[in-house]
Parts: C-alpha cells; sequence; structure tokens
C-alpha cells in the first residue's frame, strides 16, 4: 500500500468553516452558503445516481432477482431492493429540497457520466457476482453513510444511519449468498474472478486520495473523513472476510483508476 498521506491539512476539522458563522447547522430551505449548497447537493446526486432511477424504472431489478438460483433467494433479493427503491425515493426527495428535479429523462442523460462501477452494477446478471458485488459494495455504503450520521445538513443526517442500517442487512445478505455460492456450489474459482473485477472498483468509488475537495466537506461538516481514511478502514474489515471464504484480496492497488 503505496497511497500518500491521509491526514487533512493543517487547520481542516470537522466543522471548521461553519464555525465562525455561528452555524451548527442546516435545514430544508435555509439559504445556504453557495459553497456548501454545491457540496451537499452533490453529495446527494452521488446516491440519486445510483438508487433514485430505481423510482422511475423498477425494471433495473428484474434481471437481479431472476438471477437468484431459487424462489427463497428471489424473495430476499425483492425485498432487498424493497429497500433500495425507498432509498431512491429518499434522495429523490431530498434533492427536490434542495432545488433538483429529478426525472427520468435526468437519468436517461445521466448515464454518460457515471462512475464506471455504477454502470456494471445494473448490468449484474450472474448470481454469484451479484454476491460479491453485494459484498463489496454495500459494505461500502455502510462506511460511507455512517461517516455522514452527523452531517451538518440535518435533513442528510437524518437518513443516514438508517441508509446504513439497510445497507449492513445489505452486505450480510450478500456473504450469505457468497458463502453458500462457494460452499455449496463449488463457485471459488467463479467468485475470485468476480472479486478482482468489484474489489478494485469498490475502492475507487470512495474517491482520489489526493483530491482537494474532500477536505471542503469535512471542514462544512457533511462528511467527517478523508477518502483514504475511509478505505482504508473498510479494507481492514473487508479482507479478512472474504479471506474466510477461502478468497484472495487484489492488491490494493490493482486495476485501480482514482488513486
Amino acid at each position: 500500500m503505496t497511497v500518500s498521506n491521509i491526514a487533512p491539512p493543517a487547520g481542516v476539522l470537522f466543522g471548521s468553516e461553519r464555525e465562525p458563522l455561528g452555524v451548527t447547522g442546516y435545514d430544508e430551505g435555509d439559504d445556504l452558503p453557495e459553497e456548501y449548497r454545491e457540496l451537499i447537493t452533490q453529495v446527494v446526486m452521488v446516491q440519486a445516481d445510483l438508487e433514485s432511477e430505481l423510482v422511475f424504472d423498477s425494471s433495473l431489478l428484474r434481471h437481479n432477482i431472476l438471477a437468484a438460483p431459487d424462489p427463497r433467494g428471489r424473495m430476499r433479493m425483492a425485498k432487498f431492493f424493497a429497500e433500495e427503491v425507498r432509498h431512491g425515493y429518499t434522495f429523490w426527495r431530498i434533492a427536490k429540497g434542495l432545488g433538483v428535479e429529478l426525472t427520468g429523462r435526468y437519468f436517461r442523460e445521466a448515464k454518460r457520466k457515471r462512475q464506471e462501477a455504477f454502470e456494471h452494477i445494473g448490468a449484474v446478471s450472474d448470481w454469484t457476482e451479484l454476491a460479491i458485488v453485494n459484498t463489496l459494495t454495500d459494505r461500502m455504503g455502510v462506511f460511507v453513510f455512517k461517516d455522514m450520521s452527523d452531517c451538518s445538513y440535518r435533513p442528510w443526517a437524518q437518513v443516514s444511519l438508517d441508509v446504513a442500517r439497510d445497507e449492513v442487512g445489505h452486505t450480510a445478505l450478500g456473504y450469505a449468498n457468497l458463502r453458500e455460492a462457494i460452499e455449496k456450489r463449488g463457485e471459488l474459482e467463479a467468485a475470485q474472478r468476480w472479486l478482482e473485477k468489484w474489489y478494485p472498483m469498490t475502492l475507487d468509488m470512495f474517491g482520489r486520495s489526493e483530491s482537494a475537495r474532500q477536505w471542503r466537506y469535512v471542514a462544512w461538516g457533511i462528511k467527517r473523513s478523508g477518502n483514504e481514511e475511509l478505505r482504508r478502514r473498510y479494507v481492514e474489515e473487508v479482507d479478512p472476510l472474504l479471506r474466510q471464504l477461502g478468497l484472495e484480496p487484489p492488491d490494493y492497488l490493482y486495476n485501480r483508476h482514482f488513486l
């Protein structure tokens, strides 16, 4: 692991940009500082790009659900995606409170701008691959949302812990499905292949370690941690779980695009 220092620049503390303003947080409809509005809108839109499209086109879930090998698996995935649709509606509603009207047309056009991983998730139809996706990306969601549980934008703080709790259940389901695929269906080789595809993409989803903007989120009290700190904590948790199943996590820098 050779990525650089994870510490924030001198003087950057959680909420340090707000303190001179005498503001502890913001609610929907408040007059937001221009930079703050831009940053919190970006946070909401990243999540909306991944999940709010489901509110407009739930057929995107069909092939994921049908990938399950039996009725019980399909039922569990349908419940899983019902929660994802609820998240999508929540993000849509918060975006609207910030003055952003999300529509089906927006999502059709947004496909051209999304992170690589977002598009790959929508194309998954293999059950073992889906188990890897849920094990990795939903656990990433746990870290991201827990980190924003005391976000200074109160509407976002209010939903972050609830979403994090759902993601704990989602990643646990993915891990159980992955264990079953490996131990009962002999899918270790396939799982390792999917892991090598998804592990670097998931690490990239935390963002660039050298991003200057990440510290503006911290200074405004939107996020508590920098990208690299969150990524390393994630790796410390997920790698032992993967090895318990006989999988070997790729090198930290393998096939990464956003260092």
